[in-house]
């Protein structure tokens, strides 16, 4: 079977809308990252086209990840350092992509989330987890660093907070990780799926163009554009466009515009009993 299996849903009320959910499915090594669920993570990441209305990241099993396999890790000593730099230059293109999705991405949390896992929910836009999850940048006690995830863990967490979780490798609880600014909502395990079902169609409530725009936005604001340029040209540019225009005509006329959608009663069954596999 598959190390990563990908769910597609198709979504009623639009044409081509559809989610998908990215599960790692390894529960016998808890999740952990090899070669193989990294460059399958990777494919479907670029796979993801327009039409995706939101992605998810879950995992099988009891644990989100403990990060890379060490087995797999120690493979890395035998190659030459070209061929080291190259393997983390594939492990960046891959949190590169998620950040880039251009649609909003969901990472659900449920136990241990080690080493680069936590990479992959600071790449995320919306991290759930359970109140018994645990984060733990743990590269330094094996000798390593968390280098290629550094960038992506700045964007969300203070200097302070992240040179802490860093230096001292100590396991975080899921509080914590919200204070951190890595975690967005902490919820009981038998809720995660409920609490994913509402995120969703919060997100389905919203503009799909718009929201992509706004990723965009947020990226551009770390560039070198200067940050008045970069805000008043995207809110002119939303203004004139059509959706923008359809969203602000139904807001006044107490309708609903054409890309507001819900979840169906079968697919909030389905996500139920996959967040329980």
């Amino acid at each position: 079977m598959s190390s990563v299996l990908c769910h597609q849903w198709k979504l009623e009320g639009q044409h081509d809308a559809y989610i998908k959910i990215l599960q790692i499915n390894r529960p016998e090594k808890a999740g952990a990252m090899n070669a193989e669920i990294l460059d399958a993570l990777y494919q479907h990441l670029i796979e993801t086209d327009a039409h995706c209305r939101a992605l998810v990241l879950i995992s099988s099993g009891k644990h989100f990840s403990a990060g890379a396999d060490l087995n797999w890790m120690k493979e890395s000593s035998k190659l030459s350092k070209e061929q080291n730099l190259e393997d983390a230059k594939k492990l960046d293109l891959l949190f590169s992509s998620l950040v880039n999705t251009p649609c909003p991405t969901i990472s659900v949390v449920q136990g241990a989330c080690y080493g680069g896992a936590v990479g992959l929910a600071a790449a995320s836009d919306i991290v759930l987890c359970e109140t018994k999850s645990r984060f733990c940048l743990s590269e330094v006690k094996i000798g390593l660093l968390p280098a290629v995830i550094y960038p992506y863990l700045e964007r969300v967490l203070e200097p302070r907070v992240l040179s802490d979780w860093s230096l001292t490798a100590r396991v975080v609880e899921a509080q914590e990780a919200k204070s951190g600014g890595l975690v967005t909502e902490v919820v009981q395990k038998e809720e995660l799926d409920e609490a994913l079902i509402q995120k969703l169609n919060l997100l389905l409530a919203a503009c799909g163009e718009r929201q992509t725009e706004l990723k965009q936005m947020q990226r551009d604001l770390l560039s070198t554009k200067s940050i008045k340029e970069t805000t008043t040209e995207y809110i002119a540019n939303a203004r004139m466009s059509e959706s923008g225009q359809e969203g602000l005509t139904a807001f006044f006329e107490k309708k609903s515009p054409s890309w507001k959608m819900q979840l169906g009663d079968q697919l909030q069954k389905d996500l139920r009993e996959l967040l329980k596999s």
